[in-house]
C-alpha cells in the first residue's frame, strides 16, 4: 500500500527541487526496509550485552515466537515523516522491533528478557545527512497463568 503513495509523494515533494524523485523514492524504501532498522538495533544492542552466555534473537513478526510462547505485544506501527524545508528534502523514520534475550543453553525456551528496541532517524535527504538513535524498552514479563 506504501508503494503506492510514496512515488506520487515523492514526485510532488520534489518539485521545484534540484532533487531526483526515483532517487528519493528509493532511498525511502532503503530506509523503509526491516532488515536495515532492526541490523542497526540488533549490533547495537548486541554489543552491550557483554556476555558470552546471552543470546539476542528477534521476535514477532520480524523473528521468531516460539512454541508455547506468548507474542510480544502489538508494535507501533512505523512512522515516515517527508517534508520540506529550507530547499532541502527531509524524513523521519520510526520504528520498533522486539528482542528476546536467551540464555545460550536455552534458546529454544522462552527468552529470559524481552525488550523493544525503537530507532528514530532523521535524514536530510538532499545532503545525504543523518543521525539514527536505538530506544530499549524492557517488557514486563506476561502473568504466569
Amino acid at each position: 500500500q506504501i508503494l503506492k503513495v510514496l512515488r506520487p509523494l515523492c514526485q510532488e515533494l520534489c518539485k521545484g527541487l534540484r532533487e531526483n524523485s526515483e532517487k528519493i523514492y528509493m532511498e525511502s524504501i532503503v530506509r523503509l526496509a526491516n532488515s536495515s532498522n532492526s541490523a542497526d538495533s540488533y549490533f547495537s544492542l548486541n554489543a552491550l550485552l557483554g556476555s558470552q552466555d546471552l543470546v539476542l534473537k528477534p521476535l514477532g513478526e520480524t523473528g521468531i515466537v516460539l512454541k508455547g510462547q506468548n507474542a510480544p505485544p502489538e508494535m507501533p506501527p512505523t512512522d515516515l515523516t517527508l517534508y520540506q524545508a529550507n530547499g532541502h528534502l527531509h524524513a523521519v523514520l520510526t520504528e520498533s522491533t522486539t528482542y528476546g534475550l536467551f540464555r545460550r543453553s536455552d534458546v529454544k525456551g522462552k527468552p529470559w528478557i524481552s525488550l523493544t528496541a525503537r530507532v528514530h532517524e532523521r535524514v536530510n535527504l538532499t545532503t545525504g545527512a543523518s543521525v539514527r538513535q536505538v530506544q530499549t524498552q524492557i517488557l514486563a514479563p506476561p502473568p504466569e497463568l
